[in-house]
């Protein structure tokens, strides 16, 4: 083993045995072809960070209580948002309000909608669509899993080391994201439309809702375990979204802010993909 590749892995052990997040080492993007499509994803790294709200935060909730989380594990995460054209590439069909025959084709006549989000998308659906991409046979090969994140990978992700209200500080705008359109003319946008994270991550605020694997509760960070908590099970009554969407308040789009709906799908919501390592 080469004296920096020993540095860099006794650094992440210290690290995390400290409690401190170490140096993000240069990401690996991980480009699964779904067959004409691709699907494109980022190394994150291990490390720690605070999940959840300070007590000053402006628009916290009590479900938000601030603890420290370990990822003991890296994971490469989707860079945007699963588009209408991967999942109707995996499913063979696309469900979107926000299509040519969508419920809502009105406020998209004219556009080439396959870059934009998938939406309308209930939490089995999105779990269906992870387990085909699963069973492709380059991931199969690679002994690879695709699932939809944990809250606390979610969170971990879309802070990318900040520990602000959003990734780029307390306050949001529209040129940040998009959120707040609450008229008849608001729509979902095409991926990667505003500018990504300090790991490379788009849509992490706004556009669609994103669901996680973790049921629901509302006091599960009172017994969240330090390392690698998973949520209650994915068959609780209510499902965690995370990150707000293209007609929500700003505040619903906060780094830590918690949603949740009974499973269901809705044109505000959509999804991004997490790949698992053995």
């Amino acid at each position: 083993m080469s004296r920096s590749l020993i540095g860099l892995t006794a650094a992440l052990f210290l690290g995390l045995q400290n409690g401190e997040t170490p140096p993000r080492p240069l990401s690996k993007n991980l480009d699964i072809d779904l067959g004409g499509v691709k699907l494109k994803t980022i190394r994150i790294e291990a490390g720690s960070f605070t999940m959840g709200s300070p007590e000053n935060e402006a628009n916290r909730i009590d479900s938000e209580t601030p603890h420290k989380v370990v990822i003991t594990k890296p994971f490469y995460m989707g860079v945007y948002l699963v588009t209408q054209a991967q999942y109707q590439r995996i499913v063979g069909k696309n469900p979107s309000d926000f299509s040519a025959q969508g419920a809502f084709k009105d406020r998209i006549r004219g556009m080439n909608t396959e870059d934009f989000p998938v939406d309308s998308v209930s939490w089995d659906e999105a779990q269906e669509f992870c387990k085909r991409v699963t069973e492709l046979p380059a991931l199969r090969a690679r002994k690879l899993a695709c699932a939809l994140p944990t809250e606390a990978q979610w969170e971990y992700a879309c802070r990318a080391g900040t520990k602000t209200a959003y990734w780029f500080g307390d306050a949001i705008s529209k040129e940040r994201a998009n959120y707040g359109h609450e008229s008849e003319s608001g729509r979902t946008t095409k991926v990667g439309s505003f500018p990504p994270n300090p790991w490379g991550l788009y849509d992490m605020h706004g556009n669609v809702r994103q669901w996680c694997a973790d049921g629901y509760q509302k006091d599960y960070y009172a017994q969240s375990p330090l390392r690698d908590p998973a949520g209650p099970e994915g068959d609780e009554q209510y499902l965690v979204l995370r990150g707000g969407a293209y007609n929500v308040e700003a505040r619903h789009c906060r780094s830590a802010y918690r949603d949740s709906l009974s499973g269901r799908g809705l044109d505000n919501i959509g999804f991004r993909v997490v790949v698992r390592m053995p």
